[in-house]
């Protein structure tokens, strides 16, 4: 039987953020937490505060069921420039990794914050 470990050149990915992200989701849709963080850990290293990996950062989060963590993430991306809100709807389709806090009053009111950020854009631009 093959597995992650076993498969030598998904250890030794060139270092991009990424890929470390994709390959952060995808150990954590594995169950596999500790090499999902570590993932995580690396993309955020190399890129810090960069908001595309804070908002796929609390995806992974997400799918660990770490909600706390996840909506802190998804606050600091929102605070670090992200301002896609149809993309954000979109991971939060079944299956997408941000399901698991669609009905959270927090990740509600955080969506929320993010619209009516976008809204105030609009309008000054």
């Amino acid at each position: 039987m093959l597995t992650l470990s076993d498969h030598e050149p998904l250890g030794q990915i060139q270092e991009h953020y990424g890929r470390r992200i994709f390959l952060g989701i995808m150990y954590a849709k594995l169950g596999m937490q500790d090499k999902a963080l570590e993932q995580a850990q690396r993309a955020l290293a190399s890129t810090p505060n960069r908001p595309w990996i804070l908002f796929f950062i609390c995806k992974l989060r997400a799918i660990l069921g770490d909600r706390r963590e996840a909506i802190g993430y998804l606050r600091q991306a929102i605070a670090e420039g992200f301002l896609t809100l149809e993309f954000l709807d979109y991971h939060r389709r079944p299956h997408m990794g941000l399901h698991s806090l669609d009905k959270d009053p927090e990740f509600q009111a955080t969506r929320g914050e993010l619209a009516k950020k976008i809204d105030q854009l609009r309008v000054q631009y």
